[in-house]
C-alpha cells in the first residue's frame, strides 16, 4: 500500500506547533515564478483549496483580474462571503510523493495572507489523522495515493489539468447514475412485477 505523510510545519502566525492546527509547506510554479514552501493550513472544514492574492512572493504577480469573473462563491467560518477565482498552477508538490504537474486551485482577494488545503483536494484520497500512543500531536497521512492518482489521470488527460472539484462532481454523478440504474433494475425486475398466483383464503 502506497502511503505518504503530509509534512507538518510550525504555524506561520505563532511559530507554534499546536495539535489544534496543522500546517504544511507546498512548493509550486505560477506564471513562470517558483514559489518555495508556501505555508498552507490543512483544513478539513474548508471546501476548497485557496490562497490569498496578497500572500508573500505572489502579491506582485497580479493574479486577480481587474474585472474578475469569479467562479465560486462561498462563506467562511464567520459567515462572510468570499469570491473565489480559479487558478491553474504547475508542479504542485503536495507531499514528497505526490506531485500534480498541473492543478486547479483557487485564489481570492477577500482573505488576508492565508493559504488553505481544503476538502476538494484532500477528498481525492483516502486520508487519515493518526495519533500514536503517548504522542502529543498526530500526523496526516495519505493512503493508497497511487491508486487514487491513477483514477484521476484519465480526467486530467481529458481536461489538461487536475480539477479536484470537477473530479468530485463527476464521482457524484457516477454514483447517482449507478444508484438510479440499481433502482431501475429493482423496479423492472421480473420478481417485482410477477403475480405469484397466491389467492387469499375466504
Amino acid at each position: 500500500m502506497s502511503k505518504s505523510i503530509i509534512n507538518r510545519v510550525p504555524s506561520p502566525f505563532t511559530g507554534g506547533n499546536s495539535r489544534l492546527e496543522y500546517y504544511t509547506g507546498i512548493s509550486f510554479d505560477i506564471k513562470g515564478e517558483h514559489i518555495e514552501d508556501m505555508i498552507f493550513k490543512v483544513d478539513t472544514g474548508s471546501s476548497f483549496t485557496v490562497i490569498s492574492s496578497n500572500m508573500p512572493n505572489i502579491e506582485q504577480l497580479d493574479l486577480i483580474d481587474i474585472d474578475p469573473q469569479f467562479n465560486v462563491v462561498v462563506e467562511d467560518a464567520s459567515g462572510n462571503t468570499l469570491n473565489l477565482q480559479k487558478l491553474i498552477v504547475t508542479n504542485f508538490q503536495f507531499t514528497e510523493d505526490i506531485l500534480f504537474d498541473k492543478i486547479e486551485i483557487y485564489i481570492t482577494n477577500m482573505m488576508n495572507r492565508k493559504a488553505i488545503i481544503g476538502m476538494d483536494l484532500l477528498s481525492l484520497f483516502d486520508f487519515q489523522y493518526l495519533k500514536e500512543p503517548n504522542q502529543i500531536k498526530g500526523t496526516f497521512w495519505i493512503n493508497n495515493y497511487e491508486e487514487s492518482l491513477n483514477k484521476c489521470r484519465t480526467h486530467r488527460e481529458n481536461l489538461g489539468y487536475y480539477s479536484p472539484r470537477s473530479i468530485m462532481l463527476l464521482d457524484e454523478d457516477n454514483i447517482n447514475h449507478s444508484l438510479n440504474l440499481t433502482q431501475d433494475c429493482i423496479d423492472n425486475s421480473p420478481l417485482q412485477n410477477m403475480n405469484l398466483g397466491i389467492k387469499s383464503k375466504k
